[in-house]
């Protein structure tokens, strides 16, 4: 099952560009039963409020086809602005087209804000203590991986919370900034995260990267 609904979403499209796991596995010729999925609400044409998407089968059995047809089948009222805008994320405009010139002028500023505020993330938490951010290439999320020391788990395990979640608890509370824990998506064990939306403004991202700079210095010191 290839999740593939951030592929527009790119920062670094020339060093790193999409590459949809059909792709892959066909030039790799690697024989994969495959689902592939691509949503609306992930790009530029639509909010997540706006629902419609896709799915392909790729070397699926025909009979598993047929069923997810007709489980499809059963909802006879898809509704007409999902399809619409799934009909516009599918065909954007092109070169010479009328809307093409707005189009990409608010696409690209978009994708110049995001790489910004995901630039500032990562270089925030690779200079704080006992944290660190992988650079993020795209989608819409940062998870930055948060380390912590005996007493900090100590704590933790006394307020009856994962570590991740004690120290989101703790920054709302003390920073008033929102985060999730990472162990709501999945980490590796032993390994603990939170995660960060990019969405907000360029300004608000900064504020609370500075909110949360100040807090993380103060936690770390408390259970130092």
């Amino acid at each position: 099952m290839a999740d593939e609904v951030y592929q527009v979403n790119a920062y670094q499209s020339e060093a790193s560009p999409f590459l949809s796991l059909k792709r892959v596995a066909k030039e790799e010729k690697i024989q994969v039963e495959m689902i592939s999925f691509q949503s609306t609400s992930k790009g530029f044409t639509a909010e997540c409020g706006v629902r419609g998407g896709y799915i392909e089968f790729d070397n699926i059995d025909p009979k598993t086809v047929q069923q997810a047809v007709k489980l499809v089948s059963v909802r006879l009222s898809p509704n007409t602005t999902g399809q619409l805008v799934l009909d516009m994320a599918c065909f954007p405009p092109q070169k010479g087209d009328p809307s093409y010139e707005l189009f990409h002028k608010e696409s690209q500023s978009i994708m110049n804000d995001l790489s910004e505020k995901a630039n500032c993330i990562s270089e925030t938490f690779n200079s704080m203590t006992n944290t660190s951010c992988s650079k993020v290439k795209g989608s819409l999320f940062a998870f930055p991986q948060i380390k912590f020391n005996e007493s900090a788990l100590k704590a933790a395990k006394d307020a009856g919370l994962e570590p991740d979640t004690f120290y989101a608890r703790e920054l709302l509370e003390e920073a008033g900034v929102c985060v999730s824990s990472g162990n709501i998506f999945g980490q590796k064990p032993g390994t603990f995260h939170i995660r960060l939306t990019l969405m907000p403004t360029v300004a608000k991202v900064k504020d609370a990267l500075e909110r949360i700079r100040k807090f993380n210095e103060s936690f770390h010191s408390k259970y130092a």
